[in-house]
């Protein structure tokens, strides 16, 4: 995610003289620094933050909060990918200088940057799927492929404690659905599973299922794996009226016309997902220009995130009961 942020920033030309990348191992920061000619460091006490403008966070999940708080400390802007951090420990405090500094503090979720994210929305809030009934989605990878040049166990995909295991990917999936549905949640169930031959940390597995309830009722049935060589992602959104669905092997999403028996897609015939990611680095520049600090992923939700993550964790741990938020 880092060297994908340093693209992104160049996509929106921002010059390499502009970036400086901090990794602590040697390889990654060569790569960087040839691919991309900008300047690397080992070490973070190295940033000059006076002359930094913000600071975007692509660390492993679990050490998201300590450097944010260096961050918010140094009184500079952040964005930060999602979860914004596995547990609450000092989000209050990250909060509290974010407000206090005035700060733009953002927390990732490309997918509201796909350009059918915002019209698909817009129908929900005006109710085309009709009072929702009952939702369910599925995202799964194959967790060898994104790395494929080094072992899933030499960074934090193959771990939980760490964020990995799916952990992160339940932060990042369930932030876009909160942003869409506009809903809290009450409770959540989490099951899991360790069947597959791939090497993980101890304890941790390759899938997680979930049953979140919201505060109206509303249930979400969500399943993550990572052993899923032909990576599923979607979400399904069944209400009175139709059903509303989004399956990302595709640029659009559709709607159920039970009248006429068929379905009706909506958004662009073509979008590189890739260019979710940047359209979000291009709002992020856009809001530093302007002084704001508005993001459409709002403090709370990330609390509420890693309050889900911490519900999660203890749900499966204490054989799938279910955990109040």
């Amino acid at each position: 995610m880092g060297k994908r942020r340093v693209r992104c920033l160049l996509a929106n030309g921002v010059g390499p003289d502009s970036i400086i990348g901090f990794d602590h191992r040697q390889d990654r920061r060569k790569e960087a620094e040839e691919k991309y000619q900008i300047k690397t460091t080992d070490k973070f006490d190295d940033f000059k933050f006076d002359k930094t403008t913000a600071v975007i966070v692509s660390l492993w999940p679990h050490l998201h909060i300590e450097y944010l708080l260096k961050i918010a400390r140094a009184g500079k802007n952040w964005f930060c990918e999602v979860p914004l951090s596995l547990n609450t420990d000092g989000l209050d405090e990250l909060k509290a200088l974010t407000t206090k500094n005035n700060l733009l503090g953002a927390i990732g979720s490309q997918m509201i940057f796909h350009p059918a994210s915002e019209q698909f929305k817009k129908q929900l809030d005006e109710n085309a799927a009709g009072s929702l009934i009952t939702c369910w989605g599925v995202s799964t990878s194959y967790f060898p492929d994104w790395h494929p040049y080094e072992k899933m166990t030499d960074y934090y995909l193959a771990d939980i404690s760490q964020g990995g295991a799916n952990i992160d990917i339940v932060g990042h999936d369930i932030q876009w659905v909160l942003w869409l549905l506009k809903r809290k949640i009450k409770s959540v169930i989490a099951t899991s599973s360790k069947l597959s031959n791939l090497e993980f940390a101890a304890g941790s597995p390759d899938t997680i299922n979930t049953l979140l309830e919201f505060e109206d009722g509303l249930q979400f049935n969500f399943h993550f794996n990572g052993v899923d060589k032909a990576c599923n992602r979607g979400i399904w959104l069944a209400g009175e009226k139709t059903t509303m669905t989004w399956d990302l092997h595709g640029s659009k999403y559709k709607i159920y016309d039970a009248r006429q028996g068929q379905w009706t897609a909506y958004g662009p015939d073509e979008f590189e997902y890739e260019q979710a990611y940047v359209r979000e680095i291009k709002h992020f520049i856009s809001q530093l220009g302007s002084g704001s600090t508005d993001w459409p992923v709002r403090f709370e939700d990330g609390i509420e995130m890693a309050k889900l993550i911490m519900a999660v964790n203890k749900s499966i741990s204490n054989n799938s009961m279910k955990v109040t938020l």
